[in-house]
């Protein structure tokens, strides 16, 4: 996570570590192109708190011991830095520059 505090409509949110672990998980699920994911029942409490701030979504139980969960956009924003890329949007990247590059020294090559 990037940091951030967590904001309501009443200023900042101090989260606790299982709230923070819950929206590092949901990051990273959602990372990997999983963008709802089922957490422990266990975990209800903070889940229900999270929701209450706007930052994830309670779709309910799905299998048992479970619940549905997603990150709203205020979660993504607080658990993605502004910087964040995904590994296919770096991986296209490089391959634009190669790209670039290639198509650069082709130009060059072809003048000479």
């Amino acid at each position: 996570m990037t940091g951030k505090a967590a904001e309501s409509d009443s200023g900042p949110v101090k989260l606790t570590p299982t709230q923070r672990l819950i929206l590092d998980q949901l990051g990273a699920r959602e990372r990997l192109g999983e963008n709802l994911w089922h957490l422990e029942a266990v975990h209800a409490r903070s889940i229900t708190r999270l929701s209450s701030l706007g930052l994830v979504s309670d779709w309910g139980h799905g299998a048992p011991g479970s619940i549905r969960v997603s990150l709203t956009d205020a979660g993504r924003k607080l658990t993605f830095s502004d910087t964040y890329q995904s590994p296919l949007e770096k991986e296209l990247a490089e391959v634009r520059a190669d790209l670039e590059a290639a198509l650069r020294v082709g130009r060059l090559a072809g003048r000479g």
